[in-house]
C-alpha cells in the first residue's frame, strides 16, 4: 500500500465523495478506504453489522497504520451519512471521543458540518462531552454549524445550549429532557392544584367561621 493521505491524492479533507471513483480504480493501492466506510456511506446497516461481526476494525485502522486516516473513524462517517449505525459502532467499542486527524473534529462537529440532525441528536445523547469539543478556530460544534450554514443542526444546538445554561440535568438528551420538562410541568400543576385546594379550604373555613359568629351574635 502506498500510504497516501487524502490531501496528497488531491481530494481534500472534508468531502468523501470524490474519493470513491479513485478507490474503485486503484483498489489495493491506497490505504485510506475500508469496506466499512463504503457501507456506511450507502447506509447499508445490515452490511455494517456483518463487517463489525467479522471483526473489521471499528477505528478505521488497517495493518501497519497506527492512526486513523484523514477522514477519521467509521463513527465519523456514520455521523455524516448513517445515524442508524451509530448504536452498533458504539456497542462494538468505537471510541466515542475520537477526533478526525484532518481537522480535529469530534463526531458531533462532523454531524454539525454535514447538517445531519439525526446523527447529532443521537451522538450527544450518548456523550455530552462532545458538546464542548474544540478544533482549530472552531470553538464549539455550534461554531461549526454556523460556519457551514447547517441551519437544522444549528437551531437545535442553540436550544441545547439554552437548556445547558438553564441547568437542566438532561440538557444533552432530547428525550430525557422532554421527560424532565414534563415531570416539572406535572409537579407545578400538582403544586398549583394543592394551592388552590388549600385556598378553597381556607375560604370555606372563613365563611363557616363568619356564619357561626353571625349566628352567635343573633342568638345573643
Amino acid at each position: 500500500m502506498s500510504g497516501y493521505t487524502m490531501a496528497e491524492l488531491g481530494f481534500g479533507a472534508l468531502d468523501l465523495t470524490p474519493a470513491i471513483p479513485y478507490y474503485m480504480e486503484h483498489v489495493g493501492e491506497v490505504d485510506f478506504w475500508i469496506p466499512l466506510y463504503q457501507c456506511l456511506m450507502d447506509r447499508d446497516l445490515d452490511s455494517v453489522k456483518r463487517l463489525i461481526a467479522r471483526g473489521d476494525n471499528i477505528e478505521g485502522l488497517l495493518p501497519g497504520n497506527p492512526k486513523p486516516n484523514d477522514y477519521g473513524t467509521p463513527l465519523h462517517i456514520a455521523a455524516m451519512y448513517c445515524p442508524e449505525a451509530i448504536d452498533a459502532l458504539l456497542a462494538a467499542g468505537a471510541n466515542p471521543n475520537a477526533t478526525r486527524p484532518a481537522d480535529g473534529f469530534n463526531t458531533l462537529m462532523v454531524a454539525a458540518q454535514s447538517n445531519n440532525l439525526q446523527s447529532a441528536k443521537k451522538l450527544l445523547s450518548k456523550n455530552k462531552d462532545l458538546f464542548f469539543g474544540k478544533a482549530g478556530f472552531f470553538g464549539s460544534p455550534i461554531a461549526v454549524a454556523e460556519f457551514y450554514d447547517s441551519f437544522d443542526v444549528l437551531r437545535w444546538l442553540l436550544q441545547v445550549e439554552e437548556r445547558q445554561r438553564a441547568g437542566n440535568p438532561n440538557w444533552f438528551d432530547d428525550a430525557a429532557d422532554a421527560e424532565h420538562v414534563k415531570a416539572l410541568a406535572a409537579a407545578r400543576a400538582e403544586a398549583e392544584a394543592r394551592r388552590l385546594a388549600e385556598e378553597a379550604d381556607k375560604r370555606a373555613k372563613e365563611a363557616a367561621d363568619a356564619e357561626a359568629k353571625k349566628k352567635a351574635e343573633e342568638e345573643a
